[in-house]
Order: C-alpha cells, then sequence, then structure tokens
C-alpha cells in the first residue's frame, strides 16, 4: 500500500496520512508532529535526507532490527 501512495505522489498527487509508526513517517517527504493537538514539529525533508530514509526503510525489518 505504502508503494501505491508513492507511486500516486510521485504522479502529483498530495497524501496526507496519519500514522504513530516512525518507519512510515521516515518515507515522508513532510513529517507534522501533534501532542495533544498541538504542532510540535513542522519537519520537510531535504531530498537527500529522503533518500537516505527510504534505503533505511527497506534495510528495517518489522521489528525494527536492521535486516
Amino acid at each position: 500500500i505504502l508503494d501505491v501512495l508513492d507511486a500516486l505522489n510521485t504522479e502529483g498527487k498530495t497524501i496526507i496520512m496519519v500514522t504513530h509508526d516512525e518507519n512510515i513517517a521516515a518515507r515522508a517527504h513532510r513529517v507534522v508532529r501533534l501532542i495533544d493537538g498541538r504542532i510540535v514539529e513542522n519537519f520537510v525533508r531535504r531530498e537527500n535526507d529522503w533518500k537516505q530514509a527510504r534505503m533505511q526503510q527497506r534495510t528495517v525489518g518489522v521489528e525494527g532490527k536492521h535486516a
């Protein structure tokens, strides 16, 4: 499903996802963190950071351990 969302985003579609999973958030170009309904972080990943995060995502197993 995440690969499909990535493909749609590459085509120019905007995707908004809510997650508590750091591995899923690591795939995003932008992360907005909320605590008690307030924005505490608004992070836009630079292109090189995004590529590195994607590479890390592919090497992390289900339990979050490197494969």
